[in-house]
């Protein structure tokens, strides 16, 4: 048999270089060994071995807590694939796929040129689908993976043909010490059933005595050629994976038919190793065809350190795997770990717990590698025959590899091998330390703080228990630390004792409460809130056994005093204000002053009101948008409010906080336009000259009518002014002017009047009101004679009368009239006229008229009347002389 040279063909990395990844924290295929100076032919059997480094994704994908072929198939997990080139050895951009291997690690994989392959030069290429990435801290970087791959030096493939029909069996039966994936009578008749990667070995051995030679027999460890051809060549191999070595072996034959016998004896052995066992068959023609099969000399080592008896919920235990103590298990080892604690199990593989992960004080411990837990549950009511386990989570850690025992496996599956290792940890739940306070609290008041701890469960002997202890802090303005509130207490405010302090604690212990799973609440006594400002309180709880580091709980609040209610009201120019305009904008600016924790300042409530304070409605005002455009309310520290109808407002700011509610107030006057009327708007006076000048004291006579407020005037301003009124005609006096409200104003001539008050107010408006006096001169008469003697039925003279002033009429009627008397005016208008009366008899008759001198000022119906003067007419009746004759002397008389 002639032995063809092999090509090996190292790519990406020389062994030197890779030492930089000496943990295998990166995916990669390094180096790849493959046959390439044999002549291959369609249907030829071609075989490469790697040993991939770094760590490959898998993963339980259907929640079983066990990986199965089913798992291993899914696209999650990685794959290893051989592949065949494009014709001339160089791209794969079409590439041929020879096989696929469904796992995280394989030394080897088989495949089959197909039998239409054109002759010519070719490669192979190896790769891998889903290589895990880890960062600088070694922890896997979740759905990123690399895809390493390598590739063969070329080969030829000839026009010839091979027909290789491999039949391999091996003298290992599948039991506790020993397995087979090569042949299976049971399932496959006997037929040679796994032809990619196929296995076979142990991988149970003890690794003080794990060589070949401990089998007692050395004929176990051979396999048998079944399908051997003597007129073929054969070149056998045995290649060391870890130790990159190989040597050649033969095939033996006898009357049990052909076999490879794998060293066994004392002279020649195999250690603890992954050892391919290569066989290449050349025909007559030249042509080579290759199978390979795995040889594993494996042990079942498995090492669970640290952790913690007795930890807290949410505690994190860092389990610890002496990975120098299981670098003899085989490289496609899967390791479960179970918790115990109904969480999900974790999956590892042999390349991951090879990684130096765990640093302690700092510093990375070698050959350790740490799987990390936080335990979420409490284990106190778990009860175990084992009083071991009384309370305690029992953790797992165990070794699965593909192989088969008399019970199960089937060379797909992941099975379980060997017992494992198991810890214990307690975990108990510490309390968690809470209580409730008003955030707020008045000096001078107790205050008090109600423990709502949420009770933890802890146990040693499978029953919980919830009981606590409680320890109160608290720390006040001038405390530069927390003061704990102990037997000592009296420190703080003497003459109280602890009992002033807690409610609900133990007689026998002040941190321990009364009953069972009780609580212990604070009080703090009012002659201890003496001062105001920030203060703080601070609770710790803890278990009374089993996780007992205590929980913490604080909380800062505020006392405060009572509130000096105070504000302003402000215009639009920042100016304070008891005056406005109607639809003007006012902002209450709030002054209020009390003492109060800056750190921990809740806002008091505020509440304003306003009401016209003549009736009490909360009407004409709205609140509208301060100056950051933020609409304000009622229930604003500092509201902007349009008044916009006039009025006095009331306004009271109401503020509250925890001494109480307080209250200032102020008035608002909301000006409208001022209006003034005078009582009558025309006034005649009749004076005589004698009467000049007129005065008019408007506070008692003519008395203007002023809007009171809102719609007070702020200012008056009179006015005279008429037809040939002059400033000399008119004078303000008793030291009043033409600005007062109720001026004293002397008429000095007999003219009418225009007098005009203007009232203005301070928003910019003005009303006025105008009052027409008169003052009008009284007639006098001026005749010099009054009174006529007449004859009856002789015409008299009449009157002409004449008086004071041009403009006088005159009207006259009579005011006694003798009754003898006849045919004369009674009354009338103007000068009496020429009149004849009659004198009925022989008596004198005596008419008297009183006239009365006017002057008419419009309007018409009224007169300015003088004082009236009678004049008299007298008449004498017609003598009546009767006819006598009689003699007398001269000088003598008679008699009628």
């Amino acid at each position: 048999m002639n032995l063809r040279g092999l090509f090996i063909g190292i790519v990406l990395f020389f062994f030197g270089i890779y030492n930089l990844y000496s943990q295998e924290t990166t995916a990669a295929i390094p180096e790849i060994i493959f046959n390439n100076t044999s002549t291959y032919a369609p249907g030829s059997g071609v075989s490469v071995h790697i040993d991939p480094k770094g760590v490959y994704e898998i993963a339980d994908i259907n929640n079983d807590e066990k990986i199965t072929i089913t798992d291993l198939e899914d696209d999650s997990n990685n794959r290893f694939i051989l592949e065949l080139s494009d014709l001339g050895g160089i791209t794969f951009n079409n590439p041929t796929l020879l096989s696929t291997v469904y796992d995280f690690y394989t030394p080897l994989i088989n495949g089959t040129l197909p039998e239409n392959l054109t002759p010519g030069t070719y490669s192979l290429r190896v790769r891998a689908t889903k290589g895990v990435v880890f960062n600088d801290d070694f922890e896997q970087i979740e759905n990123t993976y690399n895809q390493p791959e390598i590739v063969t030096g070329t080969f030829s493939v000839s026009g010839n043909s091979i027909n290789s029909n491999w039949d391999l069996d091996t003298a290992l039966t599948n039991g506790a010490e020993y397995f087979q994936c090569i042949d299976d009578d049971e399932q496959n008749n006997g037929n040679f059933f796994n032809t990619i990667n196929p296995i076979f070995g142990s991988v149970t051995r003890d690794v003080s005595s794990g060589a070949t030679t401990d089998t007692g027999s050395e004929s176990l460890l051979r396999i048998k050629f079944l399908s051997y051809d003597n007129s073929n060549d054969y070149n056998i191999k045995l290649r060391d994976i870890k130790n990159e070595t190989s040597q050649d072996l033969t095939i033996s034959t006898g009357f049990t038919g052909a076999f490879i016998q794998i060293p066994a004896n004392t002279s020649n052995n195999l250690g603890i190793g992954t050892y391919n066992l290569e066989i290449e068959e050349v025909n007559s023609d030249g042509v080579s065809s290759f199978i390979s099969t795995t040889f594993v000399w494996h042990t079942p080592v498995t090492n669970l350190g640290g952790g913690n008896d007795n930890i807290c919920v949410g505690s994190t235990v860092d389990f610890t795997i002496d990975n120098s103590g299981i670098e003899t298990n085989y490289k496609a080892s899967v390791y479960r770990i179970d918790f115990g604690d109904n969480q999900p199990v974790e999956f590892y593989t042999q390349a991951e717990l090879l990684i130096d992960n765990y640093y302690t004080s700092g510093q990375l411990v070698p050959d350790t590698h740490s799987i990390s837990h936080q335990f979420d549950l409490v284990s106190c009511d778990i009860d175990s025959s084992d009083p071991t386990a009384d309370s305690k989570f029992l953790v797992d850690l165990d070794l699965f590899n593909k192989f088969k025992n008399p019970v199960e496996g089937d060379c797909y599956d992941y099975i379980q091998n060997g017992n494992g290792v198991s810890k214990y940890v307690n975990t108990s739940l510490p309390p968690e330390a809470s209580f409730q306070m008003n955030l707020d609290h008045c000096i001078g008041n107790d205050i008090l703080v109600d423990n709502t701890t949420i009770f933890g469960s802890w146990g040693t002997e499978g029953e919980c228990v919830e009981d606590a202890t409680f320890q109160w802090y608290v720390k006040k303005p001038g405390f530069s630390s927390w003061e704990a509130i102990n037997t000592d207490v009296q420190f703080v405010t003497p003459g109280l004792t602890i009992n002033d302090w807690l409610i609900g604690e133990s007689s026998d212990n002040f941190l321990i409460p009364d009953s069972s799973n009780g609580y212990i609440d604070l009080l703090l006594p009012a002659a201890f809130v003496d001062t105001s400002g920030c203060w703080a309180v601070k609770l710790e709880a803890s278990n009374i056994a089993v996780c007992t580091s205590p929980t913490s709980y604080e909380f800062s609040f505020n006392v405060e005093t009572n509130i000096n209610s105070e504000f302003n009201i402000l215009n639009s120019s920042n100016e304070i204000v008891t005056e406005i305009c109607t639809d003007e904008t006012v902002n209450f600016d709030d002054l209020s002053t009390y003492e109060f924790c800056a750190s921990n300042f809740t806002s008091p409530t505020y509440q304003w009101t306003i009401v016209l304070t003549s009736t009490g409605d909360d009407s004409g005002y709205y609140y509208t948008t301060n100056t950051n455009n933020v609409q304000t309310s009622s229930s604003s520290a500092e509201p902007f409010v349009i008044f916009d109808e006039p009025g006095t407002y009331t306004i009271t700011q109401q503020i509250t906080n925890s001494c109480g509610t307080f209250n200032s107030e102020k008035s608002l006057l909301v000006e409208g336009a001022p209006s003034v009327n005078f009582p009558n708007e025309t006034e005649n006076i009749c004076l005589l000259p004698s009467n000049l000048p007129y005065i008019i004291d408007f506070s008692s006579e003519q008395i203007p009518v002023y809007s009171s407020i809102p719609y007070e005037p702020s200012s008056y301003s009179w006015t005279i002014t008429g037809d040939n009124v002059s400033s000399d005609d008119y004078e303000f006096i008793q030291n009043t002017s033409n600005s007062d409200s109720t001026p004293v104003i002397q008429f000095n001539s007999f003219l009418d009047y225009n007098i005009q008050i203007q009232v203005d107010g301070d928003c910019d408006d003005s009303s006025n009101d105008i009052l027409l006096l008169r003052i009008n001169e009284i007639p006098v008469l001026t005749n010099s004679e009054d009174s006529e003697i007449v004859c009856s039925n002789t015409e008299t003279n009449g009157f002409i009368f004449t008086s004071s002033m041009d403009t006088t009429q005159y009207s006259w009627t009579v005011l006694n009239a003798s009754d003898n008397l006849s045919n004369y005016f009674e009354n009338g208008i103007g000068n009496i006229p020429a009149q004849q009366i009659n004198n009925s008899n022989n008596q004198v008759g005596i008419i008297t008229y009183e006239v009365t001198p006017y002057v008419p000022s419009p309007p018409e119906d009224f007169l300015c009347t003088g004082t009236s003067q009678t004049f008299t007419i007298t008449v004498n009746p017609e003598p009546d002389i009767n006819n006598v004759t009689e003699t007398i002397c001269n000088e003598g008389t008679f008699t009628t």
